[in-house]
């Protein structure tokens, strides 16, 4: 099954909420809490349709792979039902593959700053 990478943070942050305990030493470290768990919260759900996006244009990117992998070593006339599936496969992948670009390319350059 495919799944939204990221329901695992969302769902983790709601049990940390729910754990919080606002007795009366810790009300303030409570409080100080919740408002950064809202934000990260606030924040993934923001994000959640992105998510989304990256699981089609991943699942679409393996049905690509898979396509012309089965091409391979065929004849041409073998060949023209997987180019159709590829060209058609490659048409639906190009908007999300456009909406994860600037994900991608903000990954790409923080992980050259973090070397």
């Amino acid at each position: 099954m495919i799944k939204n990478p990221l329901n695992d943070g969302t769902s983790s942050v709601i049990k940390n909420l729910k754990e919080l305990d606002f007795s009366f030493p810790n009300i303030v470290p409570s409080c100080l809490i919740l408002v950064i768990l809202t934000s990260v919260l606030f924040i993934l759900i923001i994000l959640w349709p992105y998510g989304l996006f990256a699981v089609m244009e991943d699942l679409l990117r393996g049905f690509m792979r898979q396509a012309r992998d089965d091409m391979e070593g065929k004849s041409l006339i073998a060949k023209t039902p997987f180019v159709v599936t590829l060209g058609f496969f490659f048409v639906i992948w190009i908007p999300f593959a456009i909406i994860c670009l600037p994900f991608v390319l903000l990954g790409a350059i923080g992980s050259i700053f973090a070397k």
